[in-house]
């Protein structure tokens, strides 16, 4: 089929394609505020002015194994959702010792793609002066429950950067 063929809003809209989706969302919002209740966290650390602008970060109840940082950056095709519904994904690595930070932004349209993008490098720079932990483009991987749903690793501390920008690191 063609790409002009294809709708995509019948493509691209997992809310039309899962009837029952508001069941699914609201489970992640119960699992993400009894995980938020339990783990050890600092919550809505502002990374920047903005009103979206803040962070959750989920440290390991046993102690940080000095590792990368996660940054998990919520899903909602960057128009819907904030950073509460994302809270219990943080267990996984939590558990293997890692911290995870999830950020909230702007969302569309109130935002443009390069405008979110921008957030995201301001969250992991605030990440980088928190943490001591640069950024690094060669420890990035995408992941996730939806397509607009990332992970982004802060790479441990001792990979050069410039400050402000991403590097690759020939260590990880």
């Amino acid at each position: 089929m063609a790409a002009e063929e294809r709708d995509l809003e019948a493509e691209y809209n997992n809310r039309a394609r899962v009837p029952d989706h508001p069941v699914h969302i609201a489970g992640w919002q119960r699992d993400a505020a009894a995980y938020r209740a339990e783990a050890s966290s600092e919550l809505d650390l502002a990374y920047g002015h903005g009103e979206r602008h803040r962070l959750d970060l989920f440290h390991p109840q046993t102690g940080d194994i000095g590792g990368p940082v996660v940054l998990f950056i919520h899903g909602g095709y960057w128009q819907a959702l904030d950073k509460s519904f994302s809270s219990h994904l943080a267990r996984g690595a939590n558990e293997r010792g890692l911290t995870v930070a999830v950020p909230n932004y702007t969302l569309a349209p109130a935002a443009t793609l390069a405008e979110i993008v921008s957030e995201m490098e301001a969250a992991a720079d605030f990440l980088m002066r928190r943490t001591g932990r640069p950024s690094s483009d060669c420890s990035s991987a995408s992941s996730g429950l939806a397509a607009s749903r990332q992970t982004t690793i802060v790479a441990p501390a001792g990979c050069a950067a410039s400050p402000g920008h991403s590097t690759n690191c020939s260590r990880l």
